[in-house]
């Protein structure tokens, strides 16, 4: 893992352009990009991201991709470039994002810079980082039942109903510890800034090499990420449910691969033999990078908002016997509240919520006695 340089004799002329659509709606930003690359004497050529009706890949058909492509440029946000890099890395290609979202650590360009990168890009003025992927494999005894790869991170969490799953854990097939969660986070260093800091994990540069274990809403007090090395084996067990019934599970790949699991199924997550590339332009350290992204996801408006979202947890979990992070994510969809798990999962830290004995032998969120 490190920063790497195209030749000095290969200099950036071919483009490709993968865009998302339901952020760029008409295509103008896309169309102004490929516009000014093609009035410099460059090549580029241009593909929608969209969900794959047939054919192994998820959003963006890699085939369409020419071989001799020297730059992959997406446009949409964080989301949009995880889809583009598991699906083209076998081409080897650096992308570069372009945001077209909020908050973003992989698509480091924003449009009112959009221009200066591009000829950024064109005088050869970049650093290629490569980044670190994951490859999970889902066992059913010992029948291989489905894989993928992340970039960000591999979640194993329950399916079905809102209870809490029991996890086995093991580290090059030695056993390590369990977890009575909602579920485990897998992650990479480049995951480490997404869901698993929202579920308590450490900030790890990205162009290291590890591998980072963060439960989710575990049921003990002194539960703590960890940190393997890259080289490290580690797998998850589904266990078996409260009353030795069959529970079910899932796996997730960067949020959006899904491969059901149940009792006694594994996943075995391991470094990847492939790597992503991607194109850094700022110079900036990550530590400059991560001061900026703090500073800007912490402005007055975003304050009134979390402030407002509290208040209506607070209020919820004193009405309702919430027992999990996605009963209070619904509540507060249902509220007019648009959040997602991971920003559940950062406000019940934030609010220091507890799990206390509730209805029917169950447990619910409670706001702990100071």
């Amino acid at each position: 893992v490190g920063l790497k340089r195209l030749s000095q004799e290969e200099t950036m002329d071919r483009f490709y352009i993968i865009t998302n659509s339901d952020k760029d709606k008409k295509l103008e930003i896309t169309e102004k990009i490929a516009d000014y690359l093609k009035t410099h004497h460059k090549n580029c050529e241009v593909q929608q991201a969209e969900r794959k009706h047939e054919g192994s890949f998820h959003y963006t058909d890699p085939d369409k991709v020419p071989d001799d492509t020297q730059c992959i440029i997406v446009l949409g946000g964080d989301g949009t470039l995880l889809q583009a890099a598991r699906d083209v890395v076998h081409k080897e290609i650096p992308l570069l994002g372009i945001n077209l979202g909020n908050l973003g650590f992989l698509a480091e360009v924003n449009q009112t810079s959009l221009y200066s990168a591009l000829d950024q890009l064109m005088a050869d003025d970049y650093e290629v980082e490569e980044r670190m992927m994951l490859e999970g494999r889902v066992y059913r005894g010992r029948k291989l039942i489905g894989q993928d790869i992340a970039l960000n991170d591999i979640v194993i969490g329950r399916d079905g109903h809102l209870r809490v799953v029991r996890f086995k854990n093991y580290v090059n097939d030695v056993y390590l510890n369990s977890y009575n969660a909602d579920g485990i986070i897998i992650s990479t260093p480049t995951g480490s800034t997404g869901y698993s800091l929202s579920a308590g994990g450490p900030i790890v540069s990205p162009n290291a090499a590890m591998t980072i274990m963060t439960p989710i809403a575990p049921h003990t007090l002194n539960t703590r990420s960890i940190i393997f090395p890259a080289q490290d084996v580690i797998t998850v067990e589904i266990g078996k449910g409260r009353h030795c019934d069959c529970e079910k599970g899932i796996a997730s790949f960067d949020g959006d691969t899904f491969i059901p699991m149940v009792t006694g199924d594994c996943i075995q997550i391991r470094r990847a033999d492939v790597k992503t590339k991607i194109l850094k332009l700022n110079h900036l350290s990550f530590v400059e990078v991560l001061r900026r992204k703090m500073r800007d996801s912490c402005s007055a408006g975003g304050n009134k908002v979390k402030v407002a979202r509290h208040e209506k947890i607070i209020e919820l979990i004193h009405q309702y016997d919430i027992d999990t992070q996605e009963e209070l994510a619904s509540r507060l969809n249902e509220a007019g509240f648009k959040v997602t798990q991971a920003t559940v999962s950062r406000d019940i830290r934030a609010l220091k919520l507890t799990k206390v004995a509730g209805k029917d032998g169950k447990t619910r969120y409670a706001i702990p006695c100071l």
